[in-house]
This record gives structure tokens, C-alpha cells and sequence, in this order.
């Protein structure tokens, strides 16, 4: 036997428990996670008021939904997929020489996208992505009735549909509020961009083309 083989004997042994704990705390590091939440969505809005070829922006507000999964690579790295869904209504009246038109506009934005989240302090993480926006808007136009003696008329209503899709960018964050074990509650915010006006002059919703997203989520990692 050589006379340093003893010698060499734990070597090959500290080199595996070496290697072999090495995995363990990269596994640990990386956690999948699922997380839903609730909260609010805020849409620009803007009617084109075809008579006197103006426009008139209003706000619409609803309740909006979110779900989330993805994978924490790093404890300050994560990477995921995202969908959220609103619905706000928009309302607005215009008083036009003898009569009132009235303006009922349903924008509902569906929104899927990918993100990635990077903690900037232990707590607060920023994110961002790009998705696609599937939008669906239903326009109901009431006109109500002239009064002038040449030409009376009576009230109109008139509904027309869009529907179409369009890329959209996505910037976040994320606030880790309570957390129990594997639980995190988190105050969250998006704000989504996308070119959601479409078709011709006289087609177009006048869809601005924000849409904010505040909500409470609840995160599980598993």
C-alpha cells in the first residue's frame, strides 16, 4: 500500500457531502407557487361625440379577478404566468340641441401574460411582461326624442359589438405583507398597455389605452 493512501481516503468522501448538500439548498431556494386575488380595475374611457367632433374621456370601474402561477427561482428572482379579468361600465349622457344621447359602454379585458418579479428589498418585488389582451365591448347608443315641430323623432337605441385582441405590457409591484409559513398575503398593483382602439373613424370605441389593476393577493408556495 502507498504510504499516503490513508491520507487520501476522506478526501473522496468530504468531496460527496459536499456535492451531495450543495442541491439541497438550491432546491430549497427554488418553490412553485399559485396565488388568486381580488380587487379593482380602472379603464380609460373616451366617447366621440360625432355631432360636434369632440371627445369626452370617462373613467369606468368594476371588480376585477386575478390568477397566478409560476416558480421563485431565487429568493429575489421569480417567473410566472398571470390572467386577470374586469368588467367596467361606462356611462356618460350629451345633451345635443333638443335631445339627450346616452352613452352604456361594457368593456370587458381579459388578460393573460407573462411576467418576471425581481425583489428589490426583502418585502417589495417589481415585475413585468408582456400578454395579450382579448377585448370584448358592447356600445349602446339612446338617443331621445327631438322636440322641434320640423322634424319630431322618436327615441333610438342603437347596439353595436367589437371584439379583438392586441398585445399588451404589463409593469407591477408587490408588497409581501403577512406571511405564515408558506403563505404570503400582498398588496398588488398592474398597469396594463395595449392598443385597445380599433377600426375606422366611425368604429372606434375611444378606448384609452391604460388599464390599472389594484388587488389583494394570496400566495401559496408549495
Amino acid at each position: 500500500m502507498h504510504p499516503i493512501a490513508p491520507l487520501c481516503r476522506p478526501i473522496p468522501i468530504a468531496i460527496l457531502v459536499f456535492v451531495s448538500q450543495q442541491p439541497l439548498g438550491a432546491q430549497e431556494s427554488v418553490a412553485p407557487y399559485i396565488s388568486a386575488g381580488g380587487g379593482f380595475t380602472l379603464e380609460e374611457g373616451a366617447y366621440r361625440d360625432e355631432g360636434h367632433g369632440g371627445q369626452i374621456g370617462v373613467g369606468g370601474a368594476t371588480t376585477s379577478g386575478n390568477l397566478a402561477a409560476g416558480v421563485h427561482v431565487t429568493e429575489r428572482l421569480k417567473i410566472g404566468v398571470e390572467a386577470s379579468f374586469g368588467r367596467p361600465v361606462h356611462r356618460v349622457s350629451l345633451e345635443r340641441g333638443f335631445g339627450i344621447t346616452e352613452y352604456d359602454r361594457t368593456s370587458d379585458s381579459r388578460i393573460v401574460n407573462g411576467i418576471v418579479g425581481f425583489a428589490i428589498s426583502p418585502r417589495l418585488w417589481m415585475v413585468g411582461g408582456i400578454g395579450v389582451l382579448r377585448s370584448t365591448t358592447i356600445d349602446v347608443v339612446t338617443s331621445g326624442p327631438s322636440f322641434t315641430a320640423i322634424n319630431p323623432r322618436p327615441p333610438t337605441t342603437i347596439e353595436r359589438t367589437l371584439v379583438w385582441s392586441s398585445l399588451a405590457g404589463v409593469i407591477g409591484v408587490e408588497y409581501e405583507w403577512l406571511e405564515y409559513k408558506r403563505l404570503a398575503l400582498m398588496p398588488s398593483f398592474r398597469a396594463y398597455v395595449s392598443n385597445r382602439d380599433r377600426g375606422t373613424e366611425f368604429t372606434r370605441m375611444g378606448l384609452g389605452p391604460i388599464v390599472l389593476r389594484p388587488s389583494l393577493v394570496a400566495e401559496v408556495r408549495l
